[in-house]
């Protein structure tokens, strides 16, 4: 790469990023912190940047992130303390808040549902437009969704996020809420690829900001661990707007 006059830029914890796809790779165990790894050093010399202050969040809920990342005085606690006191930090409402995250695809669908019925009662559109999907979707102007893709369709891609403006007989009509496009889609191809947008699972949810209130599900599940409450935390803006609901 040198010899090429070729710069590499790390994108990522170069202290866990390879942790939640597997421990393992090649026969080799990567459980522990490869920050000091040939790899590394081979790659980008070892270089790295470390945020020391908030650039996604607001200060208070930076500091708490920063109690459980590497380092911090919490992220050396059995986990079930350290949820016990994300619990307290972040109490639950007892129902699914404006945006919510999973680490199950049987959460997401029940949050979902739970979520579009509270929306319904609350709103009460004039008129909407139904779609029986992997769970029935009830559309109507101001409802968000998830575009669902193995690849890019119409200039769609997986996981943008769309917010629904008008429907048709044949068609119905959506924008692009991070962005200007806006796209008429076939009621079949949004049946097959579009999903509700008030529930993501944490790996859909990856480097997306959230704006609106948070609710974070499934914390129970054995499979829960301080990497996905850290993922799931730093989606947010705002400490105030997240609650751990299950």
């Amino acid at each position: 790469v040198k010899k090429l006059g070729c710069i590499l830029h790390l994108l990522g914890d170069p202290q866990s990023q390879l942790r939640p796809g597997s421990d393992e790779w090649s026969g080799s165990n990567f459980s522990s912190v490869i920050s000091g790894t040939a790899m590394l050093k081979s790659c980008v010399d070892y270089t790295r940047c470390v945020f020391t202050e908030p650039k996604r969040c607001d200060k208070k809920l930076f500091a708490w992130i920063s109690t459980i990342a590497n380092g911090g005085i919490r992220a050396k606690l059995p986990f079930n303390t350290l949820l016990e006191q994300a619990r307290l930090a972040f109490p639950a409402t007892g129902r699914p808040r404006e945006t919510n995250v999973s680490l199950t695809h049987l959460t997401r669908k029940r949050v979902i549902h739970v979520a579009q019925k509270l929306a319904l009662r609350r709103d009460r559109p004039k008129a909407y437009i139904v779609l029986d999907g992997e769970v029935r979707l009830y559309i109507y102007p101001t409802v968000r969704l998830i575009a669902c893709l193995h690849s890019s369709k119409h200039g769609l891609y997986n996981s943008m996020l769309l917010r629904f403006e008008s429907y048709d007989s044949e068609s119905i009509h959506l924008r692009n809420e991070e962005g200007e496009q806006r796209f008429t889609l076939s009621h079949s191809f949004c049946r097959e690829h579009l999903r509700s947008a008030h529930c993501w699972t944490l790996a859909s949810c990856q480097g997306r900001t959230i704006g609106t209130t948070l609710g974070i599900w499934d914390t129970a599940h054995r499979k829960f661990s301080v990497r996905a409450l850290y993922t799931a935390l730093s989606r947010s803006r705002h400490f105030e707007t997240i609650s751990i609901e299950s």
